[in-house]
């Protein structure tokens, strides 16, 4: 049994994800890009999150990679309802690797006094390894309004976000 721990960071600092993430499995090799760049969306077409890039070349083509974005994010809800799909671009083939909504916000829950609420997000993405070649990736975020979002900035100050490709055995 491996005792590993995934370092993910939080608004409140830095800290652990039980190695269930990784069901288990040793970490073969981590490309972990880390930034406190702000990227201003206010787009319902995908713009690249600044900094938010990535190569990884597996060593064993028999591996699992997974992918982590973690960061702040500001939703500004005074206009509409909004939601936020982020993206995991593979710049190599020009192809979308995968695409989630990661939060909604409805006007009629938000704190009208508040226009701009920060949530801390991290999420995963796990696919088989596509054999020894490099590829790389950026993350990429579109809204479903025009309305503004920041990524990687909470109400007072700049966040740290991460991109993080890990392979496993």
């Amino acid at each position: 049994e491996h005792n590993m721990a995934l370092t993910t960071v939080r608004s409140t600092g830095i800290s652990s994800v039980p190695s269930t993430v990784l069901t288990g499995s040793p970490i073969i090799q981590q490309i972990v890009t880390q930034t406190t760049d702000v990227t201003n969306c206010a787009s319902t077409s995908f713009i690249d999150l600044t900094g938010m890039t990535g190569s990884i070349t597996p060593l064993s083509a028999s591996s699992t990679i997974l992918f982590t974005v973690s960061g702040v994010i500001n939703i500004d809800t005074t206009n509409a309802d909004n939601y936020v799909i982020q993206n995991i671009y593979n710049t190599t083939d020009t192809s979308e690797e995968e695409q989630r909504t990661i939060i909604r916000v409805d006007k009629g829950s938000a704190d009208p006094s508040y226009s701009y609420p920060y949530h801390q997000i991290t999420w995963y993405y796990k696919r088989a390894s596509w054999g020894t070649s490099a590829k790389s990736f950026k993350c990429q975020m579109k809204n479903e309004t025009t309305d503004a979002t920041k990524w990687n900035r909470n109400a007072f100050a700049t966040g740290s976000a991460q991109f993080m490709i890990s392979e496993i055995a």
